[in-house]
């Protein structure tokens, strides 16, 4: 596991009290670590140590005075804080809660029994009541998802994490700053509106279909609601449907109603269900104009791989096959995607960089770099000028209405933001080369320890052996890969790609080599898309020559 540059380590004690025996856990800006009291002889607590407030001391003030006020079983007590030091690095301390997160409960199969997902939606439902009456001020939390909810020895459930809730005022019309996590926050919460008590429950429900889904995130923007099979009660239907409204006036108002309904199913759930996982239980008889939205990201285990490439290679398979899709380069890559693009050429006449529109504040629909089926969203050549933080990554993500979104992320899986949003990923997507020397980079086993803390935490991962070439040690290369690729893309000539290059178009567009990346590509395409479209694709390409030979 690559890990957090913490100035903790185990054996140090944080102010001469808190005697650091393990690390818990870590996430994109921070660090948990296991404490023993040396005070309170037998008393172990959490450690939070973070960098996330190093420019912010104010923000870590404000989280902290949130949490020592709050007095609830169901979340945790802040006993200790110290605020941002020379170096940036705060911390917090607060109860050790034994037992494990609801995300990683659920990676286990993708399954959590039906009575289960009810309880833990009740225990919900009874901390944002209190929450959402606390005085003076309201609190809402607003960035529920399983990751933040922990589940202790006795299954009871433990919110985590307030490092974006806020006090309300029913004055304000929208709020400072709008975050979130992609598949769970509410509409508002990306739209310049305030949030209130009813974005606290828009997410309940996005968690409850999440779980009960077998992992799909909920878009309001691509999908409208169907319904769970039959295993799942109809009034359980009924409600996440309106918890998921678009509209905070359509949804629930108040946690209460929610917990009423909540208490009702408990009881009325049948003996035989309430131990039943809940898998694959989507109905099959979704009508095919919808695909679930899915956000792959594509990155390289080492410098030069061939991601962008890659990610280049798959949008115009995908275009070829009619899916609509968006091709995003990350904030933290090297620009490069709209040199490859020619933008100078290509992109639309006052083209507006979606990260300039987005970090701006610009949520207007804006004019969109469109080649086909594909969406552009290039960094600006000359680099993106500004403090990019990790919501305005997911205000991007949430602009883009297409239903596949590919994010190109390089070599920088170590990078806190490309790390939290693998973790929302539908897929990801590792792409290797036949460098020896760089497969035996320290940097490359920092990346794969990365990887391989993602798959641990359930996510899919695939390998993508690039530039094969036949040469005597190949069989010893791809033997050496850490995983069995599901695709292996062959070198391309060089000539080829110099001549694509000058005159100006991506050698992906090119025959015959479309034809060879469809095939190599096809394994990861049918990982990804439903094969209900491709049958789709091939009817719009038939009435398309129909046309066209007409």
């Amino acid at each position: 596991m690559v890990q957090h540059r913490s100035h903790l380590e185990i054996g140090f004690t944080l102010a001469n009290r808190y005697h650091i025996i393990s690390r818990l856990g870590e996430g994109g800006m921070g660090a948990v670590f296991l404490a023993n009291d040396l005070k309170l002889s037998g008393k172990q607590w959490a450690v939070k140590e973070s960098l996330l407030h190093s420019h912010h001391a104010q923000g870590f003030v404000d989280e902290a005075a949130i949490l020592v006020q709050l007095d609830h079983p169901f979340l945790p007590k802040i006993v200790d804080f110290f605020p941002p030091d020379a170096n940036g690095y705060s911390y917090l301390v607060i109860d050790y809660i034994k037992g494990q997160s609801l995300q990683k409960l659920f990676s286990v199969n993708r399954a959590i029994p039906l009575e289960q997902i009810v309880k833990y939606a009740y225990q919900l439902c009874q901390v944002f009541d209190y929450l959402h009456h606390f005085k003076p001020k309201a609190i809402i939390y607003r960035d529920l998802k399983p990751s933040n909810v922990m589940i202790d020895e006795q299954n009871n459930i433990r919110l985590i994490d307030f490092g974006i809730a806020r006090s309300y005022s029913s004055e304000r019309h929208s709020d400072t700053m709008q975050l979130g996590t992609v598949g769970f926050a509410a509409p508002e919460q990306y739209e310049h509106q305030q949030t209130d008590p009813r974005t606290d429950l828009y997410t309940l429900g996005a968690l409850m279909y999440y779980l009960l889904s077998g992992g799909h995130y909920y878009s309001p923007q691509l999908e409208k609601w169907q319904p769970f099979s039959e295993q799942v009660p109809e009034k359980l239907n009924n409600l996440i449907d309106k918890l998921l409204q678009n509209d905070p006036i359509n949804r629930y108002q108040t946690a209460v109603e929610v917990q009423k309904q909540l208490e009702h199913l408990l009881v009325s759930i049948p003996a035989g269900s309430k131990t039943f996982p809940i898998q694959n239980s989507i109905k099959s008889d979704v009508s095919s104009t919808t695909m679930k939205r899915k956000l792959i990201v594509i990155g390289s285990l080492y410098a030069n791989a061939g991601s962008t490439f890659t990610a280049l290679s798959l949008a115009r398979v995908l275009d070829q096959n009619f899916i609509p899709h968006a091709l995003v380069e990350s904030i933290s890559n090297e620009p490069e995607l709209y040199a490859l693009l020619y933008g100078e050429r290509h992109a639309p006449n006052y083209y507006s960089f979606t990260a300039d529109r987005i970090y701006q504040g610009g949520m207007e629909k804006a004019k969109i770099w469109q080649n086909g089926n594909t969406e552009w969203h290039p960094l600006p050549p000359t680099g993106f000028q500004g403090n990019w933080q990790t919501e305005h990554t997911y205000k991007l993500l949430y602009s883009i209405t297409q239903p596949i979104v590919l994010l190109d992320v390089s070599h920088y899986w170590e990078h806190p933001i490309v790390k939290e949003i693998c973790l929302q990923a539908d897929e990801i997507v590792v792409v290797a080369g036949p460098s020896l020397s760089k497969l035996k980079f320290p940097s490359t086993l920092d990346h794969l320890n990365c990887l391989l803390d993602l798959q641990l935490q359930g996510k899919s991962i695939q390998w993508i052996a690039n530039r094969k070439a036949a040469f005597s040690a190949e069989k010893e290369w791809l033997a050496a890969l850490p995983f069995t690729p599901i695709c292996t893309i062959p070198e391309l000539v060089y000539a080829d790609m110099l001549k694509a290059q000058w005159s100006g178009k991506l050698i992906q567009d090119r025959d015959p080599y479309l034809h060879i990346l469809t095939d190599c590509l096809k394994p990861l395409m049918n990982k990804i898309i439903p094969e209900t479209y491709f049958t789709q694709a091939d009817s719009k390409k038939k009435h398309f020559l129909s046309r066209w030979f007409n």
